[in-house]
């Protein structure tokens, strides 16, 4: 799927993805969204959360990058999304691609719900 997060689909696997509306800044006059990726180990550990903006020329940024244990993750992407959300006046779809096994089913999924649009 050639985003930036460390998923293999035998050890790691998405988790949970959200993206944003559009909305412009000094840096993107065109328009900028950001999206949230997370990625979950086979078994237990800890889940790797990518914050990216995204231009309306599809390039990807890395605005940040952690790992959070699976008992803070929902606490710690809240920050982030009600944080953007409130600074920048967007809003947020959230996608569950935690029972996704395969590139394609994932793939699939990610379409579906416009994960590739640059409206």
């Amino acid at each position: 799927m050639n985003e930036p997060i460390d998923i293999d689909y035998v050890h790691r696997f998405p988790h949970r993805y959200w993206f944003s509306t559009w909305t412009t800044d000094e840096e993107n006059p065109e328009g900028v969204r950001y999206k949230l990726l997370s990625a979950r180990p086979e078994s237990s550990g800890p889940i790797e959360l990518v914050v990216l903006a995204e231009n309306k020329a599809a390039k990807l940024t890395v605005v940040d990058r952690t790992s959070v244990s699976a008992s803070n993750f929902e606490k710690t992407v809240a920050v982030y999304v009600d944080g953007l959300s409130d600074s920048l006046g967007v809003s947020f779809f959230a996608i569950d691609l935690s029972r996704q096994r395969t590139p394609a089913d994932a793939m699939r999924i990610l379409v579906d719900a416009g994960w590739y649009t640059l409206r």
